[in-house]
Order: structure tokens, then sequence, then C-alpha cells
């Protein structure tokens, strides 16, 4: 089995199950400043199951298109698309792949994506929710990483369009 991980498998220290594990140079990054983290990583390196790659760019493109049509994309971060890319393109290479994250934005898009999905900390999704961005003050919606409403200047919100 491969495993994809997220900062939080690293910082709650879940590697022990058989397998490889897969992360992105964006998620080192993160996991760097904590001693107890950066461990867990370092041992996994030294015995031959951990590799850091970076997603191609087709499937940045894919998940960004994904997640905009969730409606997550306003609260996903460059390593959140970066994770999920890379888990997409280990799926398309390797077959069934793991994604492992307690950032429930990740993991709507990765279910979306029909990818497996564990989370290390918390109960995780239950379902996947397509969200809607609206403004709270003229009504409008919006899709993409839009933060406020281009016709009245009001900080958007979002609520569930459609619950799968």
């Amino acid at each position: 089995m491969v495993h994809v991980a997220d900062a939080a498998a690293f910082y709650v220290g879940v590697m022990n199950q058989g397998g490889n594990y897969y992360t992105t140079p964006n998620v080192m990054a993160e996991v760097e400043h904590l001693p107890s983290a950066r461990l867990v990583a370092e041992t996994l390196k030294s015995l031959g199951r951990l590799e850091i790659e970076e997603p191609t760019a087709l499937q940045v493109r894919s998940v960004t298109t994904q997640a905009s049509r969730t409606g997550d994309l306003a609260k996903l971060s460059p390593t959140d698309i970066s994770i999920l890319a890379l888990a997409a393109d280990l799926h398309a290479r390797l077959g069934q792949v793991d994604l492992i994250s307690d950032d429930y934005s990740v993991l709507n898009v990765a279910r979306s994506l029909s990818l497996e999905v564990r989370s290390v900390s918390n109960r995780g999704i239950a379902r996947n929710i397509r969200w809607l961005l609206y403004c709270p003050g003229c009504g409008n919606s919006y899709r993409g990483k839009v933060t406020e409403c281009n016709a009245c200047g009001t900080a958007l919100k979002r609520k569930p369009r459609k619950i799968v």
C-alpha cells in the first residue's frame, strides 16, 4: 500500500503501517520546525520508506479545478494542493493510494477525486460537500479563491450547496 502523508501524519506520528510513504517538499517545509515530526521523516527516509516528490503540473491544475468545483479552493493552501496533486499522480501511476490528512477541505477534495482517505486525529468526513461561496451582503455567489464580493466588497462566506 502506498501512503501519501500530509503534515498531520508527521505531527501525530502514524507512520507505523506497512508500505511506502510519499510527501511533497512543501509538507517537509511545514514539519521542519517540529523536532518530533522531523525525526519521523528522517527515520522513514533512512529506512527507504519515504519519498519526497513534486506533483506534475497537470495534476496541480486538475486538483485546482476540482477544488473549485467542490468550493474548497479558497480553503486550500499551496501545500494542500501539492499533496492532493501528488496523491492523484501516484494513484494514476501506482493504483491504490491512501491519503493521510486531518484537513477537512483536503479530505473533501480527495474523496471527490475518488482517492482513499484516512484521518489521523479526528473522525474525518462522512460525506462529500460541494460548497457555495456567497456574499451575505448582496447575495452574489462565487467560485475559486475569491475572498470578497466584487459588487459590494463584503467578505464572502460559504455554505453547503450539495451534500453527496
